[in-house]
């Protein structure tokens, strides 16, 4: 018997680093994703959100960590379980591992809860994700993002899902005045002592990228040119971006079956600091809003909103962090509060020095699982000797699942090569062990 019998190594290259834009279209790297303590607590508090009694502060939650914690390839293996299920074949992998590491309960409890798409009690959720910034205020991406994600789904019917917005209803509106008088289709907006845009034409492009900016510049042009009576969005059926998530998500429900709407807001932190760092905005003003979509969107008991902030310290960590104002540290800190709990996103001994990382290069084999089993004494034996040995003093806690990461390299042998990995300061060369030497490995 050889160890190709045993193991299976993938020798394709990843990215160290995960987008999750990028990612979210990627199913393999749900299959390479080993779990860590704090995703284990984030997947099982995912399986209770879902849940129809479940409260609004459940559904939204802040997962920040530092570079390198993992919490992008986090988001990108819940943003795919929310979407497709947990019926994949990487997901399989991935509730293997958690069966192996002492959790097969909540593995079950995931299986049970994200049904395959075709089981006719499956409730996918449509997958909105977010990066950053790059828009005019924290709504507009959202509408943004929103549409997008609509527009991709070739199953759903946006004009039976997504209402008509405010941007629209002044858009249809403003057809309709360039229909009645043509001089209008390309104006100088100075000539109404309008300065936020040069021409009535790059206004409505601006209303097309849903920029609140120029939905204030047409209600003021609307009043100027027509003397002086305003366009009633609200009358016309327009609807703002909370609104317009809360429709969709009912009609979702409704008419697709769908479990509601999951907001994915990678880099999230970033957008708060363009926020606050923006002198030209309202940062009190948006938080406040954004405040408010949580607080009506995560409410209802189907078609509701969860909402994911991606970040890279706690939402009032970024109040310091900007030098802002108290008023806006006192949104920073009342949003906080909506959200059920912030989770860290770290990892512990054995994680940070990376050997979670090699054995996701690596997968058993269906005699291999038998012959590991069979041979748990000779682990255990194993494990008692290597506790007393100073090399492995900071990873006791955690020796059985490093010894199932390493394998088939000594514990010892892989302990040792990551220390010279430190020493050279080329942790690379530890992590692309098992990649670079397969051939080796697998014909031993």
């Amino acid at each position: 018997m050889n160890l190709h019998d045993v193991i299976q190594i993938n020798t394709e290259q990843t990215s160290a680093a995960i987008v999750l834009e990028q990612g979210v279209s990627d199913n393999t790297l749900v299959g390479h994703y080993t779990p860590t303590q704090a995703a284990i607590q984030v997947f099982d508090h995912l399986c209770h959100a879902v849940l129809p009694q479940a409260t609004q502060e459940q559904r939204a939650l802040n997962l920040y960590g530092s570079y390198g914690s993992g919490k992008s390839h986090l988001a990108v293996v819940l943003a795919q379980l929310l979407r497709d299920s947990a019926n994949s074949e990487g997901f399989s992998k991935l509730l293997s591992r958690l069966h192996q590491s002492g959790h097969a309960k909540l593995a079950q409890t995931m299986r049970d809860t994200f049904l395959a798409k075709e089981d006719p009690d499956s409730k996918p959720y449509l997958l909105v994700s977010l990066y950053a910034s790059g828009t005019t205020s924290l709504g507009a991406k959202l509408m943004e993002g929103l549409y997008d994600a609509l527009d991709r789904d070739r199953n759903i019917d946006i004009k039976a899902v997504l209402p008509s917005t405010e941007y629209e209803v002044c858009i249809k509106r403003f057809v309709e005045m360039t229909e009645e008088n043509p001089r209008f289709s390309n104006a100088d907006l100075s000539e109404w002592g309008i300065t936020d845009f040069f021409s009535t034409e790059e206004l409505l492009v601006n209303l097309r990228d849903h920029n609140p900016i120029a939905l204030n510049a047409f209600l003021k042009w609307h009043e100027k040119v027509c003397f002086g009576q305003a366009f009633d969005i609200f009358q016309a059926g327009g609807k703002n971006f909370i609104e317009a998530y809360l429709e969709a998500g009912r009609n979702l429900a409704e008419k697709y079956h769908f479990g509601g709407i999951v907001v994915l807001w990678d880099e999230f932190g970033n957008a708060l600091e363009d926020l606050i760092g923006n002198s030209a905005r309202n940062a009190g003003q948006e938080i406040m809003t954004l405040q408010k979509f949580v607080e009506d969107t995560c409410a209802p008991s189907t078609g509701h909103t969860l909402f994911f902030g991606v970040t890279h310290v706690s939402f009032q960590e970024y109040g310091d962090r900007t030098n802002a104002t108290e008023v806006v540290k006192e949104g920073l800190e009342k949003i906080s509060g909506r959200f059920n709990k912030s989770f860290k996103v770290e990892l512990n001994a054995a994680e940070s020095d990376g050997y979670h990382l090699l054995g996701m290069q690596k997968s058993w084999s269906e005699q291999g699982r038998k012959l590991l089993a069979q041979e748990q004494s000779s682990k255990q034996s194993l494990m008692e000797v290597c506790k007393r040995l100073p090399l492995f003093q900071t990873l006791n806690e955690h020796l059985d699942q490093v010894f199932e990461d390493v394998y088939p390299l000594h514990p010892v042998m892989a302990v040792g090569l990551f220390n010279l990995s430190k020493l050279a300061q080329a942790n690379r060369t530890a992590l692309t062990f098992f990649r670079d030497n397969a051939a080796e490995i697998l014909n031993a």
